[in-house]
């Protein structure tokens, strides 16, 4: 008797939180076109950034500004890697071509810079009607961006952005009568394969503010679409990020 109470509490409380597989692509740049000509200068930040989010089903919609933290370092001759922290993670390679490097602050400063990135999620998982399932999925990022420094404290910068990956997964059937619960993924349980491919892009406009030679703030605001599973959706969303240079 307790089982069966038990059991029908799990199935109440998985039916009641349904979901589909979703993709959440950032809403957030914050990639200043000036870069330190020095190697081995670093940056820490921590902000907050929209989402697009698009689901299987089509309900897309935007969700409440996730908290994203990222290091930089620079390599020299205006080079400089990245690890980005959110929902998803995010690696990332800039190199500044053209303009006066960051230390010089140099007021009229027209700069660009390139980059290129690799996005990962965490594995998902979730439940609809009497299926479940999992799913991961990546995509690169490319990107451009400019800048114009209107003084020695504060940047104006914007861009454009693409993002091209796919999302694979399974699905399973649940079941208790044949024993195939919430964590049971064996063989038998097991219904399909999917896989889907996708791209994401926009452009981003935003301005840095710098009190001091180690503290900066950044203001943004990001137009995106994104189109997955067939489903497309823009969305757009402002966003801000406070760093701390070393």
């Amino acid at each position: 008797m307790l089982k069966k109470m038990g059991v029908l509490v799990a199935v109440v409380g998985i039916t009641g939180c349904e979901s589909t597989p979703t993709v959440e692509p950032g809403l957030s740049r914050f990639d200043s076109p000036e870069v330190h000509s020095e190697a081995f200068k670093m940056r820490a930040s921590l902000g907050l950034e929209g989402k697009n989010i698009v689901s299987e089903d089509g309900l897309s919609e935007s969700n409440n500004h996730p908290l994203r933290a990222d290091v930089a370092v620079t390599l020299g001759n205006g080079v400089e890697v990245s690890y980005l922290y959110s929902t998803d993670t995010k690696v990332a390679l800039k190199y500044q071509f053209y303009g006066a490097p960051k230390e010089q602050l140099k007021v009229g400063n027209v700069s660009q810079a390139i980059s290129i990135g690799y996005v990962k999620s965490p594995e998902q998982s979730g439940s609809k009607k009497d299926r479940r399932w999992s799913q991961r999925y990546d995509y690169l990022d490319l990107a451009w961006v400019t800048g114009y420094r209107v003084a020695a404290d504060k940047l104006i910068y914007g861009g454009v952005f693409y993002q091209r990956g796919e999302a694979t997964g399974e699905k399973y059937n649940f079941n208790f009568d044949i024993d195939c619960d919430w964590d049971n993924n064996s063989q038998r349980c097991f219904l399909n394969d999917f896989q889907t491919d996708g791209t994401n892009y926009g452009v981003n406009v935003g301005f840095e503010y710098q009190f001091s030679s180690w503290s900066s703030v950044m203001l943004e605001f990001v137009h995106g679409n994104a189109k997955w599973y067939g489903n497309n959706h823009a969305e757009s969303a402002l966003g801000a990020n406070f760093s701390f240079h070393f």
